[in-house]
This record gives C-alpha cells, structure tokens and sequence, in this order.
C-alpha cells in the first residue's frame, strides 16, 4: 500500500502506511518515525492525520514499558 501511494505522489498516506507495518511488526520506534513524517505531510486534524496521532501516541506508551 506504501508503495501505490508513494508511487501516486501520497507522500504522507504512503508514510502512514509504512507506519502502520512497523507498529503491527512491533517496531514502534520506527512506526513513530514514519507516523510523525505522515503527520508532517498530512492536513492537521485529517483522518490519515489522526491515525498517524494514534500510532505516535502508541509507540510512546510501548517505549515506556
């Protein structure tokens, strides 16, 4: 899905995707990484927006366990 998106310039939608393989991987690092980037290029307070919020918000509560 990253791919498609990047590939149809969706820059921020391909970033939420990849954001969310590295969070069901169990990367949070990672998934925070490409979920910020999502965030970044995305309208604030959007749908994708909000998704890549969740994951930021996840991978931080995953990193203090």
């Amino acid at each position: 899905l990253a791919i498609a998106h990047a590939r149809l310039g969706q820059e921020g939608l391909a970033a939420l995707a990849t954001a969310e393989r590295m969070m069901l991987a169990g990367r949070t690092r990672d998934a925070a990484i490409h979920a910020a980037r999502a965030q970044n290029q995305l309208p604030a307070g959007s749908p994708g927006w909000r998704q890549a919020d969740d994951i930021v918000r996840a991978s931080r509560r995953a990193e203090t366990r």
